[in-house]
């Protein structure tokens, strides 16, 4: 049987003390609440919070929503963007991709490679009629 992987791998320089007590603080208060916390983080040496994928699978709009919480504290003005990849452990059609969020304090918009392909593909065929009764699986 396949196995289907969420991962990403990205970071935020934390300033302060402040900002490393409430990171920890925060990240704490979302690994005990009734879902868990669904990504792994690390604080280094060098004040940088290490936010990624649990061993292939990771929650990118808890990991989305936390930072967004963070932006809105510590730098309002401040954006946070999050590329991550969709992969299989088996060669299945229709299972590798990707994405990307772009996270402000007061919104966050996502990129889906799939949407993206999907929706180029009908922009295509809606302008050529005949082309259309040979679609490729979109």
């Amino acid at each position: 049987m396949a196995t289907n992987y969420w991962q990403f791998s990205e970071a935020i320089h934390l300033r302060s003390r402040d900002e490393i007590d409430w990171c920890r603080g925060r990240l704490a208060e979302l690994e005990a609440g009734e879902n868990g916390l669904g990504f792994t983080w690390e604080i280094d040496a060098e004040s940088d919070l290490w936010l990624h994928d649990d061993g292939g699978s990771g929650d990118i709009g808890q990991v989305a929503d936390f930072v967004g919480e963070y932006l809105a504290r510590f730098d309002p003005d401040g954006c946070f963007t999050l590329t991550y990849a969709e992969t299989c452990s088996a060669p299945r059609i229709g299972e590798f991709g990707g994405g990307a969020a772009f996270v402000t304090a007061r919104r966050t918009t996502y990129l889906s490679a799939h949407d993206w392909a999907r929706k180029r593909a009908e922009a295509w065929h809606a302008r050529r009629p005949r082309a259309a009764k040979r679609r490729h699986r979109a």
